[in-house]
């Protein structure tokens, strides 16, 4: 079964890339993953980013996002020492909360393909990941 996942996973984000060129939602999308890179290595690069643990917390969309705001703002207010990294996966929720205060980076979280989250996770290189999910209205925590 996996690997029919693993077969369908790069063919589903070459149908969202033809998409881009009809539809605006899938325009941003492919355009805001473009550059994830560099983006991340800039936000690494700078001094007070170094050496302080982070918690990287993903939403889906702006709907698991507003659910677990109330998680996010009390990490905040309770451990300002942290990094807060939020990434959407959806253009609705990263288009609105790009500007997000309470965390210090926000971003697309990549493709399922597993080098892109690989390398990701390497670069990022978080303490927890927290993924806000409405399945079912629960939270993952992964340690």
């Amino acid at each position: 079964m996996f690997w029919i996942y693993k077969f369908c996973i790069p063919i589903y984000f070459l149908g969202i890339r033809i998409a881009a060129l009809f539809r605006q939602d899938a325009r941003l999308w492919v355009q805001g993953r473009r550059h994830w890179e560099q983006s991340l290595d800039i936000f690494n690069s700078l001094a007070e980013n170094q050496n302080r643990k982070r918690i990287w917390i993903h939403a889906s969309s702006l709907g698991e996002f507003e659910q677990g705001k109330e998680l996010i703002e009390t990490l905040r207010k309770n451990h300002p020492e942290l990094i807060l990294v939020l990434s959407f996966f959806s253009p609705s929720g990263y288009e609105k909360q790009k500007n997000y205060k309470q965390v210090d980076y926000v971003c697309y979280f990549l493709s399922d393909i597993a080098s892109e989250i690989n390398s990701f996770i390497q670069k990022l290189n978080p303490a927890l990941v927290l993924l806000l999910n409405m399945i079912f209205g629960l939270m993952h925590f992964i340690f």
